[in-house]
């Protein structure tokens, strides 16, 4: 009897152990030589380059923890800034609302946890939802835009735009594409406005 995992990787294997250069002969097996083997730190090593080149996705355990937790601190960060956005809030409330969820038990570090960072997460937010509209788009074949004046705080013309397209289910789907602030209000500066804020999800005049 051997151990088989031992003896495809010598080099980090222990050749000296029972279970490396065979035991049992005559049908008498010790349980004991498996348990020593099993806890050595030899047989260890090998199991783990058995692993790496068993699977190409593999992440040493301390590695996979950190990914782990890195990638659930960034998922609740990414999820209070689509709050942010969603309910029209001001970048500045980010960091108090990741310190509301870090007092209720949410645990997600400290980097990122300002306005900065809210306005990155929600840039990021927005080119996947873009990315989306324009996946959907591409698959349809009747659509229409629509658009809308209005002024911000500071009194600059802006063109809200939409698109109304059927999916392919033949339903009639609405989506907010953009809003772009005005050159100038004519006819040629909105028409200007429209075709930018569409080249954002793909969709050009030819």
């Amino acid at each position: 009897m051997y151990c088989s995992t031992c003896r495809r990787y010598p080099s980090f294997a222990n050749l000296q152990s029972s279970l490396y250069i065979g035991c049992g002969s005559g049908g008498k097996y010790r349980i004991d030589s498996l348990v020593h083997h099993n806890a050595s730190k030899e047989h260890y090593r090998c199991s783990l380059q058995f692993e790496k080149d068993s699977n190409p996705q593999y992440l040493e355990p301390i590695k996979a923890v950190v990914q782990r937790n890195c990638r659930s601190a960034l998922q609740c960060l990414f999820n209070t800034a689509f709050f942010v956005a969603h309910e029209e809030l001001a970048f500045r409330k980010f960091a108090g609302l990741c310190e509301l969820r870090k007092k209720n038990g949410v645990q997600f570090g400290e980097q990122y946890k300002n306005d900065k960072g809210c306005k990155t997460f929600i840039s990021y937010i927005a080119q996947v939802e873009k990315g989306r509209i324009q996946s959907a788009v591409s698959d349809s074949r009747f659509m229409s835009i629509l658009s809308d004046g209005s002024t911000d705080s500071g009194i600059v013309e802006q063109e809200a735009v939409y698109i109304r397209y059927v999916n392919r289910k033949g339903r009639s789907v609405c989506h907010f594409v953009d809003i772009v602030a005005l050159e100038s209000a004519n006819a040629d500066g909105i028409l200007h406005a429209i075709d930018q804020s569409l080249l954002g999800i793909g969709i050009t005049k030819t």
